[in-house]
This record gives C-alpha cells, structure tokens and sequence, in this order.
C-alpha cells in the first residue's frame, strides 16, 4: 500500500459516555449504548456500532496506542451496554 501525500492524522477520545474519533475529514462520536460488537486482533481493535458486523459502521484504533486498562475499558463498557467483545 503506498500513500501518496500527508499521512492521515486521527485522534481518539475516549470518556464515560462515548467515544469520539476526529480527523481532517471531521469528527464522529458514538455513544458506548451504539457500539454493538468490538473484535480484538494484536495490532488493532475494531468498533462496531449500529450493526454487529458491518465494516461500513466500524472504525478502527491502533492496538498500540491503547494501554491494558483502557482496552479493558472499553471492553466494559461495551458490555455493560449490551454489547459483545471477541
């Protein structure tokens, strides 16, 4: 895969009652009740909201960029919403 131009910037915020994801093509933020389904893979954690299993209502976070408690964060508060972690 080659990038042609400036690599893309996206900044996560994570807090008690969303997750917001901002880059220069604006800015989204999902409410933890909307995320249905969260996969864990070794370099990255995929988010998925409205429906379970649908790359198009997904976004991705680097798994480096997450400490343990925060991983297990977000893990629990998708569970406690409902939601399922794989």
């Amino acid at each position: 895969m080659r990038c042609d131009g400036a690599v893309p910037r996206v900044s996560v915020r994570i807090e008690p009652e969303s997750i917001t994801v901002k880059s220069e093509k604006g800015d989204s933020t999902i409410k933890w009740s909307a995320v249905k389904t969260v996969w864990k893979f070794p370099d990255v954690v995929l988010l998925f909201w409205d429906k379970k299993n649908s790359l198009d209502h997904a976004f991705a976070v680097p798994a480096a960029l997450l400490g343990e408690e925060t991983k297990e964060f977000i893990e629990n508060k998708v569970r406690e919403n409902g939601g399922q972690v794989a």
